[in-house]
């Protein structure tokens, strides 16, 4: 069958790789958003006891390196788990393009983001790439959202194919998914009020479906490292 992947000694090791650089950022993102949950909804505040400790452990490392782990674990994951040149490439170049404006902080107040703290080498060294991208981006902002949806749309695409069906890819499948959801919530909500991510049921709508979001991909990455050896 043309969608069944077997990956060889070679590909099993990216493949790994590529689950380790999901999961650490994934367990990091995810606890900030439960965090985050915690500080909205007042009778969630025992989560904070569970997941501080989690962030403590991590925050020694700049943001901005989890999210650039978190984008090539990601196009690892792509690549060996999915046939098809297209649908590989097109994921790639928008993972690429999400994670440099992610670091840029670029369009901040329309995405589900925090300011990603990253070291001055990181930040200045993705000028170029910038460079090249914000010209469209500036068309509109629109584009920008474009660009958010289409990318987890075309990771639940990539994950949903895989052949034979696995556990952990499952839980990514699965987790783009809600990702993708939760983009379409804050675009909409943000187009029909600016105001309206401040309010504490938006906010607890998002961070309960981003954690979530996260959470599945932690559990799904978690599992594909423990398969590292299955084809």
């Amino acid at each position: 069958m043309k969608l069944v992947v077997k990956n060889g000694p070679v590909g099993k090791l990216f493949r790994t790789l590529g689950f380790i650089l999901v999961l650490v950022p994934s367990v990091y993102f995810g606890s900030i958003m439960i965090e985050g949950l915690s500080f909205v909804v007042t009778e969630l505040g025992f989560l904070e006891s569970i997941v501080k400790p989690i962030i403590e452990i991590l925050d020694f490392i700049e943001v901005g390196y989890y999210a650039l782990a978190w984008a090539v674990g990601l196009i690892l994951l792509v690549w060996t788990l999915r046939k098809g040149i297209i649908a590989r490439v097109l994921t790639t170049v928008l993972l690429l393009v999400l994670v440099v404006v992610a670091i840029k902080s670029y369009f901040i107040h329309i995405v589900p983001l925090y300011i990603i703290a990253s070291p001055p080498w990181l930040f200045d060294g993705l000028d170029i790439i910038f460079d090249l991208i914000k010209p469209i981006l500036d068309i509109s902002k629109y584009i920008l959202m474009g660009i958010y949806v289409a990318t987890f749309f075309m990771l639940w695409y990539v994950f949903a194919y895989k052949r034979p069906v696995k556990i952990s890819v499952l839980f990514l499948r699965i987790g783009s998914l809600i990702f993708f959801i939760g983009l379409l919530v804050w675009f909409i909500g943000y187009e029909i009020d600016p105001q309206l991510i401040s309010s504490q049921t938006f906010l607890t709508a998002v961070f309960g479906i981003f954690g979530f979001s996260h959470v599945l991909y932690a559990i799904g990455s978690a599992v594909g490292v423990i398969g590292f050896a299955t084809k």
